[in-house]
């Protein structure tokens, strides 16, 4: 009973009991036997044994040996903690595959408390253990931590207070890191966490009730605690990590009132065996029989290794309404082969709920389409058929799509076949047009961005202080003008003193300072060589551009030669790109000489030569008297002080220059006279692309006009559960994902917060109509109005991207909600809201499938054959598992699947693996448990190929 075959079935449970040893117990005879026999009676599957301070291993090993596996025991422990006024209580619960004893005596050595100590009722009564030391205890042995829990409840975690911040953030804290169950006794206290606690901190513990018992006689449990899992620590562990939908306190769970109330829509078992006049030397199904879940069963195996021979087989019995064909191995390919097949060699037969049994079937039998349908089956070939990729082909569609293209009137077809290939006729120059203004509308946004940055409040105080520092600098140096010093030369005491060498000197001067000029040009040349490269490359590469989008356009426009006309007669292109190349040749070769030029390593270059003269230049200086010698400093230094001078002035063209800044400054004033004009000019080119996309929808418009009438006659439409509607609008296609993609959410700003953030722009959204130009635009520019103010204090944001994510810039921003990408023509037909044409292939069959999960009201069984195969991860997760999980809960669900994000994910009650012996005379075995099950745990980890990622979050729950 331990490891059911059946998976995870509901259990009753009791985590909170005790047995004679507790010093407080009040029945001191009772025996293993009458244990056994009470727990039994109450229909208890797994029990926690938790005595004060104490693990009796003698006792619980007697109880596992009385209970003949019947019920499973843990060892436990109860102690009284430090933590709290009340002495919070806290109970330990550990794995039965522990050794017990030594478990047991680890165990006294923390509480430092013995069996012998368990007679001293007043040093029990006083004694306590600290809660760190505990916690650290189970963790040490992998074991689970429960905390007393409820209002009102003594050594309750409730009797630590709620009134102070930090008591809150503690408590919070703690349940986060270390308790795994809440042990309640009333339903207040379930109530209070499902709907204040949880809600409040973000957590989801598992609610569980035990029986705190201390009188086998009396024993009851006061919240029935049931739980949906194998009766093992590691099914516990399950529980753990599926807590909303493992654990029901309550008399007895929505799953079992519903399979009782309907027990003839529940297959209980199927048995498959061979003929016994069969001749046929392989075992195959020979004498099969497996239990399957009420829940969701999910069949796991490598390729050909029985997974959909099973669920054929199932829907054969359940007399599914599908062809052979539909079947992936129950065919005339396969093992209903006209020669080599093996079908007629075995039967098989269902048994339900209810204890009816369908009629002993033939495997080679076809289905009875005159009979009622007991299972609901959707074969993999029959879901691929209906996901392939939508070319017209698909079943019901495509008769949908045909009936729309007779009804447009021959002279608007415009030459082509198919309503597809209408409307991508008529919609490829206006996408091209609208991608061309879309390059107008990226230009002036990026000048936006540019100018808007610029009047930016940290703009002009870095401008300000910028001009502050260099006003600062200017006066400094003015300050450290060096002092006068007098020509020696001029004193009659020196006159003797001045030989040829002053001649060289200042012979030398002026050669330095003509080189110095000769170097400072030479490098302003070379930036202005580069400048005119990258220019000269730029426009190269627009020129080929230019020829290629020609040469495309011609390629692309059948329509000249199919009206007969000469393209080279109506338009030619000559480009002559021999002049740009001679430049870049010049300019390339001017490069290399400037580099050359003011390279100081090297020899003869102008770089290098000014090195020279100004050693040259030190040494002369170095030959003067002293008094020369400082005279010429002086006069170096002052020529110097006038080049620093200079530099700090600049000219309005020098960058980080005084002169270069104050322009800057006062060139501001102009500025938002030149945002104005930019805002015009982008306006009016956000109403050219909405023009050009309203014009595609009134196309589309016209092309659905003449059939709205039939489609809304369709027998399709008139059911309510796949409601066809009709639908033409320029309408909202994922603005919220990918706007807010580009803002970081966690900056202060009108978006800041995820969902409040996606709540103020979805409110924007809904308040328009995208049918009507100025609305749009309306919306564009109070978007960009909420980028540059926080509306939440009306604090203006005039630095935008201080919201964006790191690599978006400002102008990408503006680009996507100016250009209005965001908007597109819905020109489909709409399943319950949901426009058909605009989903992709595995988006359809997510539909299909969404309609067999939630929309089917039929109770019988659903059989899915690989429903995964045609959706993407995204798709699995967001749209497939919830509905999977929901469906689960009102019906049996039966499927087949490779994929681990389903067998795992969706949190499957039992897994059954199929493998063919080959080397066995290919018998087929089915390995039937729940995904705690070790031996399951193992199959799905070993034969869904490089799926342990998937089981990581389980790991530290169930996996060893």
């Amino acid at each position: 009973m331990k490891n059911c075959k059946m998976g995870s079935t509901w259990k009753k449970c009791d985590l909170h009991f005790h047995t004679p040893i507790s010093f407080d117990h009040q029945y001191r005879a009772q025996s293993p036997e009458e244990t056994i026999q009470k727990l039994t009676s109450e229909g208890i599957s797994l029990v926690a044994i938790t005595d004060h301070y104490f693990i009796d291993a003698e006792y619980i090993q007697s109880l596992r040996e009385a209970s003949n596996g019947t019920i499973t025991f843990l060892p436990g422990v109860e102690v009284r903690t430090d933590l709290g006024d009340d002495a919070v209580h806290m109970i330990g619960i550990f794995s039965e595959e522990l050794d017990i004893k030594r478990l047991s005596n680890e165990l006294c050595g923390l509480t430092e408390i013995y069996k012998e100590d368990l007679k001293d009722k007043r040093k029990l009564e006083s004694s306590y253990t600290k809660h760190e030391a505990f916690i650290e205890f189970i963790r040490s042995k992998r074991g689970l931590l429960s905390i007393h829990a409820g209002c009102g409840r003594s050594g309750s975690f409730e009797t630590i207070g709620n009134k102070d911040w930090c008591q809150r953030a503690f408590k919070t804290e703690f349940l986060k890191t270390n308790v795994n169950l809440l042990d309640v006794t009333k339903d207040k206290h379930v109530t209070d966490y499902k709907t204040i606690v949880f809600p409040t901190t973000g957590l989801c513990h598992p609610l569980v009730s035990g029986s705190d018992n201390h009188d086998i006689r009396s024993y009851t449990l006061r919240l029935p605690c049931w739980m949906k899992c194998d009766s093992t620590f590691k099914g516990l562990l399950q529980v753990i990590s599926e807590p909303e939908e493992r654990v029901y306190l309550g008399e007895l769970p929505p799953a079992l009132q519903r399979t009782q109330a309907f027990p003839t829509c529940y297959i209980q078992s199927v048995t498959i065996e061979k003929n016994t006049d069969s001749n046929l030397a392989q075992k195959w199904f020979n004498k099969c029989s497996l239990e399957l879940n009420p829940g969701l069963v999910s069949i796991i195996g490598n390729k050909g290794n029985g997974k959909s021979a099973l669920a054929d087989i199932l829907a054969l019995l359940g007399n599914s309404h599908h062809k052979e064909e539909d079947f992936s191995f129950l065919n005339k390919q396969k093992f209903r082969h006209k020669k080599n097949g093996k079908a007629a060699h075995f039967h098989a037969q269902l048994t339900w709920l209810s204890g009816e049994k369908s009629e002993s079937i033939n495997l080679a039998k076809d289905v009875n389409f005159l009979d009622s349908e007991r299972v609901k089956y959707i074969p993999q070939s029959f879901l691929e058929e209906l996901c392939n990729e939508y070319d017209g082909k698909e079943r019901f569609q495509n008769e949908l799509q045909k009936v729309i293209y007779s009804h447009i009137p021959d002279d608007e077809k415009l030459g082509t076949n198919t309503l597809d290939g209408l409307v991508s006729y008529v919609a490829n120059e206006t996408l091209d047009a609208i991608h061309e203004i879309k390059n107008r509308l990226s230009k002036v946004n990026k000048n936006i961005s540019t100018f808007e940055q610029e009047i930016s409040t940290s703009n002009q105080i870095r401008l300000n202080n910028s001009f502050d520092l260099k006003v600062n600098e200017y006066l400094v140096l003015l300050s450290k003008k060096p002092p006068f010093i007098s020509n020696p030369s001029k004193n009659v005491e020196s006159k003797n003193f001045v030989s040829d060498i002053s001649e060289k000197i200042e012979r030398t001067k002026a050669e330095v300072q003509v080189l110095t000029h000769q170097d400072s040009d030479n490098k302003n040349k070379l930036r202005l060589c580069k400048i005119r490269l990258a220019k000269l490359q730029k426009l190269q590469e627009r020129l080929t551009n230019f020829k290629i989008r020609f040469d495309s356009f011609k390629s692309e426009s059948p329509e000249f030669s199919e009206l007969e006309l000469n393209i080279d007669d109506i338009i030619t292109l000559k480009i002559d790109d021999t002049p740009i190349k001679q430049l870049t040749t010049i300019e390339i070769k001017n490069e290399q000489y400037l580099k050359d030029s003011t390279d100081i390593n090297i020899v003869g270059s102008t770089a290098h030569q000014l090195l020279l003269k100004t050693e040259e230049l030190k040494n002369l200086i170095n030959k003067l008297s002293e008094p020369d010698r400082i005279y010429q400093n002086y006069i170096n230094d002052r020529l110097e002080w006038k080049n620093q001078i200079k530099s700090i002035v600049g000219d309005k063209k020098t960058p980080e220059t005084l002169r270069f800044i104050h322009c800057k400054i006062k060139n501001l004033a102009t500025t938002p006279d030149k945002l104005k004009d930019l805002f015009e000019q982008r306006k009016k080119i956000s109403e050219e692309i909405f023009s050009k996309k309203a014009s595609l929808r009134d196309k589309y418009a016209r092309y659905y006009s003449a059939v709205e009438s039939f489609i809304k006659k369709h027998q399709l439409a008139q059911q309510q559960q796949f409601k066809l509607e009709f639908t033409v609008s320029i309408a909202d296609q994922g603005c919220s994902e990918r706007f807010l993609a580009m803002i970081d959410q966690g900056r202060a700003g009108s978006f800041y917060g995820k969902e409040a953030g996606r709540n103020k722009l979805e409110d924007a959204i809904i308040k328009i109509d995208f049918n009507a130009a100025e609305q749009a635009i309306s919306f564009a520019e109070e978007v960009t109005r909420l980028l540059k103010i926080d509306i939440r204090s009306n604090v203006p944001q005039d630095d935008v991207s201080s919201q964006l994510v790191k690599g978006i810039s400002i102008s990408e921003v503006y680009d996507y909600i100016f250009s209005f990408d965001y908007l597109q023509p819905i020109y489909n037909l709409s399943w319950a809201g949901k426009e058909l044409e605009q989903l992709s292939p595995g988006e359809r069959g997510n539909l299909l499938l969404i309609f067999y999960l939630l929309i089917d009201q039929e109770q019988i069984p659903l059989i899915l054959d690989q429903p995964e195969d045609n959706l993407d991860n995204h798709t699995i997760y967001k749209n497939l598992v919830p509905c999977i999980r929901d469906a689960k809960n009102r019906r049996q669900i039966i499927m087949v699947t490779h994929n681990p994000n389903l067998a795992v994910v969706c949190d499957s009650e039992q897994i059954i693996y199929a493998e063919i012996k080959k080397e066995v005379d290919s018998e087929v075995i089915f390995t039937c448990g729940a995904i705690e099950n070790p031996e399951i745990n193992k199959h799905v980890v070993d034969v869904l190929e490089g799926t342990r990622p998937a089981f990581d979050k389980r790991d530290s729950k169930y996996l060893s």
